[in-house]
């Protein structure tokens, strides 16, 4: 509703009935975020990290705040952790070897969305990142295969018709 300064307050009289409330750090941090300012969203993150090291939610958070603030290795740690612990999270997964892909990683980001479509095979953004990536990799057998089990599950998505099209282009070729 765009009511930042109540959401605020809302979020700060959580924390002072409950410190260890950390969702609502991680919320404050996320408002901040919608607002353009993740400096003072980043300090709520690694407390509510101290509060809870094994949510993952809170380590792919602080991850997505980093790679904002392009501190690479640091996010890369931080997405990679709240895969580790939450592995059949396909966004983790996702954002992870998303990352891995941006940061030049692209044999690791494949292999990391190869084991998020293997627990979730039906997951349509997984599959289109891996017909893409292997399309741009020059592995258009294995890209196709991708982009026809999209094809199957999503037959009437323009985007994916496109790409099934561009691949059977490029296989005649």
């Amino acid at each position: 509703r765009g009511q930042w300064a109540t959401a605020e307050e809302a979020y700060h009289t959580a924390l002072r009935l409950d410190p260890a409330f950390y969702p609502a750090l991680v919320n404050v941090a996320d408002l901040y975020r919608v607002q353009k300012r993740d400096k003072e969203g980043e300090p709520l993150l690694r407390q509510a990290l101290v509060l809870a090291p094994n949510d993952a939610s809170v380590h792919h958070a602080l991850g997505l705040l980093l790679v904002r603030a392009d501190q690479k290795s640091e996010a890369m740690l931080a997405l990679k952790r709240a895969w580790e612990l939450q592995p059949d999270n396909p966004r983790y997964g996702y954002v992870y070897g998303i990352a891995l892909n941006s940061f030049g990683e692209r044999e690791k980001a494949i292999a990391i969305l190869e084991d998020v479509s293997h627990r979730h095979p039906n997951d349509q953004q997984i599959l289109f990142t891996l017909s893409t990536l292997y399309r741009d990799q020059g592995n258009r057998k294995v890209a196709i295969q991708y982009a026809k089990r999209l094809m199957r599950l999503s037959p009437q998505d323009p985007a994916v018709q496109q790409l099934f099209q561009q691949l059977q282009a490029i296989e005649e070729q």
